[in-house]
């Protein structure tokens, strides 16, 4: 079988064997391609653009559609093996045409920092690299899909913690607004007494004035003072409470939003998750089908 060459631009004058075609790959690497390189929702434009109607399918029925169309040379495969081409042109440029222990070598790194897609794609069509590489590679990432899986649940776990944390922030910013409602009548009602003591105080003023007897009246205006301070105090004092709840609101308020933000991050998280993890639990039953 004659091989296929082009020009590699990176050594110019050496002649490289062509990188592999999507469709010339072994099918039960299609899935996971298609898993990795590609989100379904560039999987949903590729076939629309093919005049697919994408809408009528759910995720997991996009991803059959695409990957089952990756066996053979058409304008699925064709659209595929360009998109991602396109996509990765860099990783492509940088590994496409490495030796095996140069490459691997990256791949160990790529695989810690959990960033392989362009680089799982530059590995699978890589022409130089041998089969029992390539099957350590795609066996790897068969194993992100285990973890994957172990996330999704475990995230899950996370995303019902601060749901119950969330609830437990809900119930205690209601019942600071009820105190706060509570405060602010207390308030209202301070002051309304302290407006009456002060008619009172100014009545008794007047009284004391114009009485022949001033000292039961002087008596009963140091009483009403004394009072009236207290209540003054009363007030500072309620006025100080409200404060501090209004404050404890505002601060709960934060916190429900960060925590809202939390949860919707973990939703993203797990729905990702979830897609990746049924992806290739899908990309099995076909392997063994």
């Amino acid at each position: 079988m004659i091989m296929k060459t082009k020009i590699n631009s990176c050594s110019a004058g050496l002649l490289m064997p062509e990188r592999k075609k999507i469709w010339e790959l072994r099918p039960n690497l299609h899935c996971s391609i298609c898993g990795t390189c590609l989100s379904i929702e560039e999987q949903r434009q590729i076939l629309k653009k093919m005049k697919v109607p994408e809408k009528d399918y759910r995720d997991y029925e996009i991803h059959a559609i695409v990957a089952n169309n990756l066996f053979r040379e058409n304008m699925v495969s064709c659209m595929i093996n360009a998109y991602l081409d396109k996509k990765y042109r860099v990783e492509i440029a940088r590994f496409g045409f490495l030796e095996e222990a140069k490459l691997m070598m990256i791949w160990r790194d790529k695989m810690a920092e959990g960033d392989i897609c362009g680089l799982y794609w530059a590995v699978l069509t890589n022409p130089l690299l041998p089969e029992e590489s390539i099957n350590r590679v795609v066996g790897e990432v068969h194993m992100l899909s285990h973890l994957n899986g172990g996330l999704c649940r475990q995230e899950r776990m996370k995303l019902k913690r601060l749901a119950e944390e969330k609830q437990k922030y809900v119930v205690r910013l209601r019942q600071c607004r009820s105190r706060e409602k509570e405060l602010a009548a207390e308030l209202d009602a301070a002051r309304i007494c302290i407006a009456k003591m002060e008619r009172q105080l100014q009545e008794q003023n007047t009284r004391s004035r114009s009485s022949e007897d001033g000292q039961d009246y002087r008596q009963m205006l140091n009483s009403l003072k004394i009072e009236n301070n207290e209540l003054r105090l009363k007030l500072e004092e309620l006025n100080r409470k409200c404060q501090d709840y209004k404050e404890e609101s505002r601060q709960l308020l934060r916190d429900n939003d960060e925590l809202e933000k939390q949860v919707r991050q973990q939703k993203e998280a797990i729905i990702q998750l979830c897609r990746e993890s049924k992806m290739m639990a899908r990309c099995q039953a076909l392997d063994s089908g």
